[in-house]
């Protein structure tokens, strides 16, 4: 991997969330300062440049809201990024993060390979390219954003669908897909990543999924392992 050098402030009064998102920064080569709140977090913006932000919701003193809202001028100043790392999971919380600039949102506990990849997209270093799992031709791949959608791929992080919504990179929508429903996820919020196609007014987008809880990244991932195993059988012929 290209391991461009970013600086990551991480925000945090729970010493073991800052470790885990410490040692997953320092491991892609960015260089991790920390700070147990957010008036510490404050000083640290004073003297030091950082190209991404990672920030906890429910600290004392200083919410991780209001201190969104001193670093939303300086990030969009600077062009760096804000990742919100929170227990709550509802998709008011998360709505209100992405208003006072949070670009992502995960969930605790903390998956690293969710952490890892949401640092990797926010510093653009592309460590790998996660294989999406064709879904087109299935019954259950439509969805519902503000119009109708239609899944054409998903993978561990994210899905590529279409739909005539004309959407903005970095916008979050809900997406409720009966595909995700039969395996157990009511309902996903997605970034926007780019618009990859437009056919006809039909648009084609590229998504990663945003405050995906633990419980649902398995099922998704089990989810992808049996596309795999259904597309291997029809290509080869035999069972996986």
């Amino acid at each position: 991997m290209n391991k461009l050098i970013q600086n990551v402030l991480i925000v945090d009064d729970n010493p073991s969330d800052i470790a885990i998102a410490k040692h997953c920064a320092e491991k892609l080569g960015m260089n991790a300062v920390s700070a147990n709140g957010g008036f510490e977090a404050l000083e640290l913006l004073g003297q030091y440049h950082f190209d991404i932000y990672v920030v906890d919701l429910q600290m004392p003193k200083m919410s991780g809201i209001d201190l969104l809202k001193r670093i939303k001028p300086i990030a969009e100043q600077s062009k760096g990024s804000v990742l919100v790392m929170s227990g709550r999971s509802r998709p008011t919380d998360i709505e209100q993060a992405v208003r006072v600039g949070a670009k992502d949102y995960i969930v605790k506990p903390i998956d690293l390979m969710i952490l890892e990849s949401k640092l990797i997209s926010l510093a653009n270093l592309h460590q790998k390219d996660w294989v999406e799992y064709s879904v087109e031709d299935m019954n259950d791949s439509t969805a519902e954003l503000c119009l109708p959608a239609q899944i054409m791929s998903i993978s561990e992080v994210g899905l590529t669908f279409h739909s005539s919504s004309a959407l903005k990179a970095g916008q979050v929508v809900t997406l409720n897909a009966e595909l995700l429903t039969k395996v157990g996820v009511p309902s996903v919020a997605v970034r926007v990543a780019e618009e990859i196609g437009d056919l006809n007014n039909i648009r084609t987008y590229k998504s990663f999924f945003i405050g995906l809880k633990e419980e649902h990244l398995r099922k998704i991932r089990l989810l992808c392992k049996n596309l795999w195993t259904t597309q291997m059988t029809k290509k080869n012929g035999v069972t996986v």
